[in-house]
């Protein structure tokens, strides 16, 4: 396995469009002003708590079973759309990206006086900064193994429907190391801190033409989740 690789990454724009969408506002409802003051107040607070990081490695392919891919040091993944999508992969890219802690301090101090509201507000601000930060970090990672002659298949992550066993987070953890940006597991095997990803991507020569196609088309929800909307929203705009 690689050495991983760990950075400091760029705050991705977003506006009050992107925060109102992440929680469903289809924009056909426009907010009252007292609204939006309220979510440009929030977002200006949020550029001094989000602390965007990223650790990354890549691990080598050694097989793939009907529901689990096999990787070098006996480490295994149990998807069945992870076989199907990077099964034929040389190697997984393993990819994880928190904002940081201080989001999640900030809204149990809200929470904790009673300011509920902004405690809402800011939740959601932390779940579009990473909803799209990710998003832009993969998508240039896709560019760079492009532009080595690689292909790459979709970023899928445990915890969605078409990959349930949240145990797979500790060999990801293994793997890439995020203990070394601040993450770490709960008992449940969910992250720490809440507003965190973990993203696999395979990597090779032969790989299945994905055909635009992206992990939210695989899930339950597919479009009437929020965040696909955020993303597919700020990739139109």
């Amino acid at each position: 396995m690689a050495e991983p690789v760990i950075r400091n990454l760029p705050l991705p724009e977003v506006g009050v469009e992107d925060v109102l969408r992440a929680e469903g506002n289809d924009g056909q409802h426009p907010p009252r002003q007292s609204i939006v003051d309220l979510y440009e107040d929030v977002l200006a607070e949020s550029t001094t708590l989000v602390e965007p990081r990223a650790i990354w490695t890549e691990v080598e392919v050694e097989g793939a079973g009907r529901n689990e891919l096999r990787l070098k040091g006996g480490l295994r993944l149990t998807s069945r759309l992870l076989v199907k999508c990077a099964g034929s992969a040389e190697k997984l890219l393993i990819f994880v990206m928190t904002i940081g802690a201080k989001i999640d301090e900030q809204i149990s101090l809200y929470q904790q006086s009673g300011n509920i509201s902004r405690a809402y507000v800011l939740d959601s601000v932390g779940s579009t900064f990473i909803a799209l930060g990710s998003s832009m970090a993969l998508s240039g990672m896709e560019k760079k193994y492009l532009e080595l002659g690689l292909k790459t298949s979709i970023p899928l992550g445990p915890g969605h429907s078409y990959w349930k066993r949240l145990e797979d987070q500790q060999v990801l953890f293994r793997i890439a190391q995020p203990e070394r940006i601040g993450l770490s597991l709960n008992d449940s095997n969910l992250m720490l801190p809440r507003k965190s990803v973990s993203m696999v991507m395979g990597v090779g020569n032969d790989l299945p033409e994905h055909n635009g196609q992206k992990h939210c088309d695989f899930c339950t929800l597919r479009g009437n989740c929020p965040m696909n909307k955020v993303v597919s929203g700020a990739k139109m705009g």
